[in-house]
């Protein structure tokens, strides 16, 4: 069986690579899946659409994946929102390098999911719905039911 372990310990203290991660194919999805599902269940009711969607600046967003993906860090803590602007990103540009940091993200939040306050937790709940949304949408274009 594979276990999800990207979301494990604290990831602000010590976060991924992502280098040299072996391939498991759908069985990987799959237990991504269910380790979003059982944080999910412990976050309690999400929020509706708590960004939004507002406007956002292409290159904002591009300067902002660049520096996240190369330090896994976000200024003043703001992960939360952070993720809000990959997802919305992801959302109208449909551009994969939204997406993965979307997941990269993710990671993170869900690692330290049990020390944000109530609201954060709701608003990380809709996230993990999108990201839902999104993961399986893009499988439909591969033809993979996720």
């Amino acid at each position: 069986m594979v276990e999800y372990t990207y979301a494990k310990g604290c990831l602000l203290d010590a976060p991924n690579t992502y280098f040299y991660t072996p391939y498991y194919g759908i069985k990987f999805i799959n237990a991504w899946k269910a380790d979003r599902l059982r944080i999910l269940k412990a976050l309690g009711k999400p929020l509706k659409n708590p960004t939004g969607r507002g406007e956002d600046t292409e290159i904002s967003l591009r300067r902002l994946v660049q520096k996240f993906e190369v330090t896994k860090r976000v200024d003043d803590g703001l992960y939360v929102e952070t993720a809000e602007a990959f997802e919305a990103a992801y959302a109208k540009h449909k551009k994969l390098t939204y997406l993965n940091a979307l997941l990269k993200i993710m990671d993170t939040l869900c690692s330290i999911s049990r020390d944000l306050d109530k609201r954060q937790k709701q608003r990380l709940a809709w996230l993990i719905l999108q990201e839902f949304k999104h993961v399986s949408a893009l499988g439909r274009t591969v033809g993979v039911s996720i």
